[in-house]
């Protein structure tokens, strides 16, 4: 599975949101990742439907939206998700995530469930078969810039694992603190989307342009030594 580069707009100037935009786009990557903050389930506020309808207006790229809310069934129609989009919620924060996946997909949506630190894989065990991807967080949600918490690498482990124990190739899309040292841990132990923040493609040093080539000549050297190919198996036998 190809791995997928999706920008976290919440790194994003605002004040320079076109020109950042437009050098993503030139570099080239698969998802903008966007995150929803209601202030109930994390302590801050950020992204609202206006500011999706205009990442739309200024790129093509498909948005990959992250619901860090409570009752996530209450925001999807602000949002008109175009289907192709992508789509995830945390597993706690709605009373019938099997319901909420069922109807995401009907929309035509790439539908995922996110896991805050605290949640461990096994409480989504009956749903893998219905989802497209696990959005796996790496620091407890809510602000950029965090550390990661070592302990959530072995989580990539274990989704993996029980992922090939099932049989399904799902994605595993990975957020916070992926940064040029990591990267390459994290395909080796089953990451297939890279969700990029102020540890990457928001170099400041760097830049844009530059960051994203960095990052995708980590995981072009990584996919050409098929590291790639053996995700997951580390943690497996």
């Amino acid at each position: 599975m190809k791995t997928k580069l999706a920008p976290s707009m919440m790194c994003a100037s605002y004040a320079n949101l076109i020109n950042e935009i437009k050098a993503i786009d030139t570099a080239g990557v698969d998802f903008l990742h966007c995150d929803i903050m209601d202030g109930h389930y994390v302590p801050n506020l950020i992204a609202g439907p206006d500011y999706i309808k205009t990442l739309r207006r200024i790129s093509d790229t498909r948005i990959d939206l992250h619901l860090m809310v409570e009752k996530p069934e209450n925001f999807i129609d602000m949002f008109e998700m175009q289907p192709g989009e992508r789509i995830c919620f945390h597993f706690e924060t709605t009373y019938h995530p099997q319901r909420l996946v069922t109807q995401l997909k009907k929309r035509g949506l790439e539908t995922g469930i996110a896991l805050a630190p605290s949640v461990p894989v096994v409480m989504i065990e009956d749903l893998l078969e219905d989802i497209d991807f696990v959005h796996i967080m790496m620091v407890n949600p809510g602000y950029a810039g965090q550390p990661l918490i070592p302990a959530m690498m072995n989580k990539v482990i274990q989704t993996r694992r029980m992922l090939k124990e099932r049989g399904l190739d799902l994605d595993i899309e990975v957020d916070g603190c992926v940064d040029y040292d990591n990267t390459i841990e994290f395909i080796k132990n089953g990451a297939t989307t890279l969700v990029l923040g102020v540890y990457s493609c928001f170099d400041k040093e760097l830049g844009i342009d530059l960051a994203l080539n960095r990052v995708k000549n980590i995981v072009r050297d990584a996919e050409n030594s098929g590291i790639g190919s053996q995700a997951g198996v580390r943690g497996v036998f």
